[in-house]
């Protein structure tokens, strides 16, 4: 049941961010819509690992490592002073 509200979360995510990038609510360059993909992937890596399917983890590890390559620069941005 915990594995699935996981995997039920991280696709939530995933989808929020794209619908709302999809509608023009939210940009790309936001850190939002990476953190959104960063954790929704992560969180769908959990559940492929659970359920025994290299192939989605795979997908979902990549997917994930790109959204925080992407994020960590506008993190280290926004705490500058």
């Amino acid at each position: 049941m915990l594995n699935t509200l996981i995997g039920t979360t991280g696709l939530l995510m995933l989808l929020a961010a794209f619908s709302l990038n999809a509608v023009g609510r939210m940009n790309r360059a936001s850190p939002v819509y990476d953190g959104l993909n960063a954790l929704g992937a992560s969180a769908l890596v959990w559940y492929g690992l659970v359920n025994d399917t290299p192939v989605f983890v795979a997908m979902e590890a990549i997917w994930a490592l790109i959204a925080l390559v992407m994020l960590m620069p506008k993190v280290v941005r926004r705490h500058r002073p």
